[in-house]
């Protein structure tokens, strides 16, 4: 009788990222949130990740989120994260497998409103450590069977290196002071906007030349970026206008994305002006939040400028927000 055996391996990638905050006692008075930078393992940048620091009221909340995927796979994640100085260290582990998603985020509990954050602060800088151990569901392998080698995925990278030298561009996006040239296959593979307009013999298909009036030249730019390499770089300062640009180019990625920016981003100042844009825009999510932020903080927003101007414009929406503070 002849005795056969194989193995199989799952390949786990481990990744420790530490971010340093300074001058912590004044972000946490300031509010809003705080992003770090995108970080990835070193043999897989397929997927790049980052941290989000949440203050709202007294609770701080942290995130980690997925800014960039494999197209193909899967991604499996256990995480931990740490706050220390020298003589104490406060840690949550969480065991259970997670699987992300484009722009997905988990919560942690790590920080509550009893934490003395006074404790953990090193000359007023806060130190997190995110471990993480991640593997993709190609990463299974058995040793008695042999596959050939797949070379890594450059598409993203490939593209952007398009976009950045134009080179073959056959359309040009005039927007204002600026032309921007650009791929038809491109655009109309990513918009079905783009898609529908050069489909038909309009005038922008017969000149190649298209005239855009309502986006200015850095949100242009940036949402170009985006839908040649799925990445964007200044989400947090262009989150409106990037998410009426996507809604009117039927970029739905990327209105959610800003939409969970502008969700984390709430303040009593900007707080109906969200409201009335994602309403607007059909960011459904975004304008739960909103609303939940305005039940929230109703007597201050009353006050602004932005609520007034819902009152006069759009009464129904002011209406459903009035409901939602008569049945808290």
């Amino acid at each position: 009788m002849e005795n056969k055996s194989c193995s199989t391996d799952v390949r786990v990638d481990k990744v420790n990222f530490t971010w340093t905050i300074n001058n912590f006692s004044f972000h946490r008075i300031k509010g809003g949130f705080l992003k770090s930078s995108e970080f990835s393992s070193v043999s897989n940048d397929e997927f790049e990740w980052y941290l989000r620091l949440c203050f709202e009221n007294n609770e701080i909340m942290l995130a980690l989120f997925l800014s960039k995927r494999s197209k193909r796979n899967k991604v499996f994640v256990k995480y931990s994260f740490s706050v220390s100085n020298k003589r104490k260290q406060l840690e949550q582990v969480y065991d259970d497998i997670v699987e992300f998603e484009k722009s997905h985020g988990v919560e942690s509990s790590l920080f509550d409103e009893k934490f003395k954050f006074q404790d953990y602060l090193i000359n007023d800088k806060l130190i997190i450590t995110c471990k993480m151990e991640l593997s993709e569901m190609n990463d299974i392998k058995t040793s008695n069977r042999r596959r050939p080698k797949v070379s890594e995925c450059h598409l993203s990278s490939d593209l952007g290196l398009l976009w950045t030298s134009q080179e073959f561009a056959d359309v040009i996006l005039s927007v204002k002071n600026k032309d921007f040239p650009a791929h038809k296959s491109i655009l109309a593979a990513r918009s079905p906007v783009f898609a529908a307009m050069f489909r038909h013999k309009m005038t922008e298909t017969k000149e190649n030349r298209v005239v855009i009036n309502d986006i200015n030249e850095e949100v242009m730019g940036e949402m170009l970026k985006y839908m040649y390499t799925d990445r964007c770089e200044n989400m947090d300062k262009l989150a409106l206008e990037l998410m009426v640009a996507a809604d009117k180019y039927a970029l739905d990625q990327l209105r959610t994305l800003c939409g969970d920016v502008l969700g984390c981003s709430l303040t009593v100042e900007n707080a109906a002006d969200v409201l009335l844009m994602s309403d607007l825009h059909h960011a459904n999510y975004l304008k739960s939040e909103a609303i939940k932020f305005i039940v929230s903080k109703f007597a201050e927003v009353l006050n602004t400028k932005a609520w007034k101007n819902i009152l006069l414009s759009q009464p129904e929406l002011a209406n459903e927000v009035c409901l939602a503070v008569a049945r808290r």
